[in-house]
């Protein structure tokens, strides 16, 4: 029996002999040890130098599909650059008409629907933009006992200077210079010459969707109801799309 266990100890003695040698075992801690790579994602970024992640995407490329990234990469947001086209919507004061043409005028019982105007603005470059604008004014009084409504229809080709250009605020100036479709409930008709200088304005927002306070003045000559156009839209203010 002593005989037995002694061979029996000679032959596990050898085994382990013989695992030692070969440096390998069936685990695969000891495939990492002896091949220095492991069948996991995290071998292969060792071995490769990526991993299947957008991560090791930036690693390797530099960049990585997100807008931070092209943020990184370029300096400036995504869509800053391209937006060269704008649209606005706006309401301009009819102060003009209500402080100085009709009190001096002798009318009474006003009603107006303000300045409702919409343009478009295709940009050249950095400084430069030109577009179209189209404005309407309604306005009513009542005058000798006749009730008399006046409607203004412009369109003017216009050209805009942004003189300062940041990440939220934009300062511009404009000007415009087109016809006035003047008619009344008279069916009196008249096409003058209109005029739009855009002193100041001031553009706020980041993105596509920005607002808009402008100074300045709408002008023309007398139309069929003798009304002198001379500063009128003062102040307008619009929602504008970016693109």
């Amino acid at each position: 029996m002593k005989t037995v266990r002694h061979i029996t100890l000679l032959l596990v003695c050898l085994l382990l002999a013989a695992a030692t040698t070969s440096g390998q075992a069936p685990s695969s801690l000891a495939q990492v040890t002896a091949s220095g790579q492991a069948p996991g994602s995290q071998a292969q970024v060792t071995t490769s130098g990526q991993a299947p992640s957008s991560l090791a995407q930036v690693t390797a490329s530099g960049q990585a599909p997100s807008s931070l990234a092209q943020v990184t990469a370029s300096g400036q947001a995504p869509g800053r650059a391209q937006d060269k086209n704008l649209l606005r919507l706006g309401w301009g004061d009819p102060l003009f008409e209500q402080l100085v043409f009709y009190p001096a005028a002798g009318a009474s019982d006003h009603c107006y629907t303000g300045h409702i105007f919409a343009d478009y603005r295709r940009s050249l470059g950095k400084v430069v933009s030109v577009g179209a604008e189209v404005d309407f004014l309604s306005v009513s009084w009542t005058q000798d006992g006749r009730r008399t409504r006046n409607y203004d229809l412009s369109v003017l080709p216009t050209v805009r200077f942004t003189w300062l250009d940041r990440e939220w605020v934009r300062l511009y100036s404009g000007l415009g210079a087109g016809a006035l479709f003047a008619w009344n409930n008279s069916d009196a008709r008249e096409v003058l010459p209109v005029f739009d200088v855009n002193t100041i304005g001031i553009q706020v927002g980041k993105g596509h969707w920005c607002g808009s306070v402008d100074l300045g003045f709408m002008a023309a000559l007398k139309n069929v109801n003798h009304i002198f156009m001379a500063g009128s839209r003062l102040v307008s203010v619009g929602l504008n799309y970016r693109w």
